[in-house]
């Protein structure tokens, strides 16, 4: 057994050498930052032989045509199989060398399956075994020849070997890896490695401390905080129970460990949240992205632009999510956003979820919001993975309050003394975003009259008219959205 291989890479790489002695052609593929790499120099430190990487590749195309790929592999492989001795041939790295040739652009398709045929027809004739890493197969015909070995994911006997090599056992003494991965099942070696280096030597880390370290620095959310306000879930104000439902429906499966075995938890498949404009869905998912952090991505209208590549946007958003599973998915919006979409982005986006879940297991909640239902795709609705429905509602009296008492602590002593029943009265319908406004107009009417040398009003003056302003403005859009509804029926 090699002391520098985890459980899952010895095991492939006792099945690789297992197969070494059956086989001709050999292939061991897994995703990035397996260890693949690893394996094949262990394997190729008992063998022996010829070990060939990216290095040699780019060397021996030096001094050839850069159009001339399949001519290049050729030549400087064929040389090393009538050159050399040795039984054993490993060309690590070798999807990346296909792939620029095997795509669509090159003017010479099919080619370098002919060159692939013409080695494995020389390795044969010369008693040569080769040994292909590679990330995916990309080459149809070293598909049909060979035997391919997958590195599988790590599992919790990686973490805990690799994390007490990494650490040092004195810090790693402190975690249970079984949590951590429980927390954090599909971290690569990158990732992992970079957590633990973090760590190395602390030995008052714990657990918590590793899965926090992870959360916030080696998953791959999409979404930057430091330009996003932060937000605690618990004080929010007015949308109590949308707060206590993804708390209990979407944050406690992702968060509580002990809760999540003891009762089989796993977050909805789905939640919805609707409700009118300014009454907190946007927050609520401001807030969600700071609670957790890189188990948290988001889609919006940079990855369904219809100027670009939607799916392939997409496939990026949701490949990281998975990668950071279990997770949310959020999307803010989707009834304005999926209606500007490409064609069929919606169905796309469903059936890459299915798909990947069916694959990989659950693990993304995908949560939704919208200001009107009826405008969302029926694919989304009538899917089955919409499991909750959430709704927002403009903030009651005592609400208000309270809102109105946050924003207004924020200010100076000269326009905190507001009394409160005329404001609460003047801002009936007001949603929490509409007060917001209602007190930066205030600070800009005090300014204003600062400016001006006017004499000063009193702070429920200022407040008042902040609330006039706003009033104004939300009966101007009305009176607009009306409008171009209407011509829209007309039309």
């Amino acid at each position: 057994m090699s002391l520098n291989l985890s459980p899952r890479q010895q095991r492939a790489q006792e099945s690789l050498a297992a197969a070494l002695q059956r086989h001709f052609f050999v292939r061991l593929h897994g995703q990035p930052s397996r260890g693949k790499s690893t394996i094949l120099h262990t394997l190729h430190g008992q063998t022996g032989g010829i070990f060939l990487s990216a290095r040699d590749y780019v060397e021996a195309g030096l001094t050839r045509d850069p159009m001339a790929v399949e001519e290049s592999f050729f030549t400087f492989l064929f040389a090393k199989l009538i050159e050399r001795t040795q039984e054993y041939i490993y060309l690590n790295d070798f999807s990346a060398l296909l792939r620029p040739s095997t795509g669509e652009a090159n003017p010479r398709p099919g080619y370098m399956e002919l060159a692939i045929k013409a080695i494995l027809g020389a390795a044969i004739t010369r008693g040569k075994k080769l040994v292909f890493g590679e990330n995916s197969i990309e080459s149809a015909e070293l598909g049909r020849r060979s035997l391919g070995i997958e590195v599988q994911a790590l599992g919790t006997e990686d973490y805990s070997f690799l994390g007490t090599r990494w650490m040092g056992q004195d810090a790693a003494k402190s975690i249970d890896f079984a949590q951590v991965y429980r927390f954090a099942p599909r971290l690569d070696l990158h990732q992992f490695y970079r957590a633990c280096l973090q760590a190395f030597g602390r030995k008052d880390i714990g657990t918590a401390g590793l899965i926090e370290q992870l959360r916030g620095e080696c998953l791959p959310s999409n979404v930057e905080l430091s330009n996003m306000a932060p937000v605690d879930l618990r004080l929010l104000e007015g949308i109590e129970e949308v707060v206590r439902g993804l708390a209990a429906q979407v944050v406690l499966p992702l968060e509580n460990d002990q809760a999540v075995e003891e009762f089989s938890l796993r977050p909805k498949r789905g939640v919805l949240i609707t409700g009118p404009p300014g009454t907190g869905k946007t927050t609520v998912g401001r807030a969600l992205a700071h609670r957790l952090k890189g188990k948290f991505l988001s889609i919006d209208a940079t990855v369904l632009s219809p100027l670009g590549d939607c799916r392939a946007a997409m496939d990026a958003v949701i490949h990281r999510a998975f990668a950071s599973s279990p997770a949310v998915l959020f999307i803010d919006d989707a009834d304005a956003l999926f209606a500007d979409a490409p064609l069929g982005a919606c169905r796309y986006l469903l059936a890459r979820l299915d798909g990947l879940e069916s694959e990989m297991g659950n693990g993304i909640a995908l949560v939704v919001t919208a200001r009107n239902a009826n405008r969302l795709p029926a694919a989304l609705i009538e899917s089955g993975r919409i499991e909750s429905w959430l709704e927002t509602r403009l903030p009651d009296t005592m609400s208000r309050g309270r809102i109105f008492q946050e924003q207004l602590a924020t200010l100076g002593e000269s326009l905190r003394r507001v009394e409160p029943q005329p404001v609460l009265a003047a801002s009936e319908g007001f949603s929490g975003a509409d007060i917001k406004s209602a007190v930066e107009e205030a600070k800009a009417l005090f300014a204003d009259d600062r400016l001006q040398n006017q004499p000063p009003r009193t702070p429920t003056e200022y407040l008042l008219g902040g609330v006039a302003r706003v009033a104004q403005c939300r009966q101007r859009v009305s009176a607009t959205t009306a409008e171009a509804a209407s011509d829209i029926l007309k039309a």
